[in-house]
């Protein structure tokens, strides 16, 4: 199928990349059909974009990549909707905020979206109770330091 958007212009999406988001993403609930988009060039990424919104798309990569031994739990009644069985058939993925300078760049631990290949849909979860954090760097290793504080010597008082 052909779909217009507005970040590639028209582009053709396969049937077996088309993407059931139950239930919609944080924020964009309505909006639950997507495709994935595999442009050339952007490796271990892709883009989720809207079949309903040209101008709505997310970067996303599995979560394994960002870190290695991610893993979440999440309860059968949960995913219920997915029809997921076997969890061998999910893949955990994650949304990345793509700045302007990609060294930037974090990853949504806390909100990752379980899908499940076979049946191509998938479902974003909130999770509780964990030590992931909903703006993970993915390149922390490129990202320069903080700039420490510089006491400027002056005296500021509180009204």
């Amino acid at each position: 199928m052909k779909v217009e958007t507005t970040r590639f212009g028209e582009i053709e999406v396969d049937e077996t990349d088309r993407l059931t988001v139950v239930g919609g993403l944080l924020g964009f609930y309505g909006l639950t059909e997507y495709a994935e988009y595999r442009p050339e060039g952007l490796g271990i990424f892709r883009w989720m974009q809207s079949l309903e919104v040209p101008q709505l798309a997310f970067v996303v990569c599995d979560a394994r990549v960002i870190v290695s031994d991610y893993h979440i739990e999440v309860s059968r009644e949960e995913l219920a909707c997915i029809g997921l069985e076997n969890p061998g058939d999910a893949e955990i993925a994650v949304i990345l905020t793509y700045p302007q300078d990609p060294v930037r760049m974090t990853a949504n631990l806390l909100g990752p979206l379980v899908v499940n290949r076979k049946t191509r849909q998938a479902r974003q979860v909130v999770l509780s109770d964990t030590e992931y954090g909903s703006r993970h760097k993915v390149f922390p290793h490129l990202q320069p330091e903080e700039p420490e504080a510089v006491s400027t010597g002056l005296k500021q008082e509180c009204a």
